[in-house]
């Protein structure tokens, strides 16, 4: 009998989560590939960014970076103002739309988490936690 690999687990873990937030993104209308919700994560969570903040977030290189914030910018989520400490760069901040929709993201990741860990008791999700975070350190080492 073949043994289940941890990359096979991972896979289908990344699959399925990704399938199911997209699938309740639809329900609510809201259209954006994940790399456009953790871009605006990265700027929410620090409530203004740089794009090389991004491109360090997001590990892609500076003209990837500079056409996701465009389309985001031209969908009104995202917004530049400029930088007080640095007069080349431009601060990225999420306009009120971009704050309603990342705030109905989260709400959607509150949800599926609790759907996701039912039956699991907080000790099973702390261990699988401290593995998770052990293995990506160690693909991190790999580098």
């Amino acid at each position: 009998m073949r043994q289940r690999t941890v990359l096979e687990v991972a896979f289908r873990l990344q699959y399925d989560v990704r399938d199911v937030f997209a699938d309740r993104l639809h329900q609510l209308d809201i259209d954006l590939v994940p790399m456009q919700m953790r871009a605006l994560r990265a700027i929410w969570s620090a409530d203004a960014v740089t794009s090389q903040h991004i491109v360090g977030t997001l590990k892609r290189d500076k003209a990837q970076v500079t056409r996701l914030v465009n389309e985001l910018v031209a969908r009104n989520l995202v917004y530049r103002e400029p930088n007080p400490e640095d007069k080349r760069s431009k601060l990225l901040k999420l306009t009120d739309e971009g704050g309603a929709i990342f705030r109905q993201i989260e709400d959607i990741e509150k949800v599926v988490f609790d759907e996701m860990v039912q039956g699991i008791d907080e000790a099973d999700l702390e261990t699988f936690f401290r593995v998770a975070d052990q293995l990506s350190e160690n693909m991190r080492q790999i580098k």
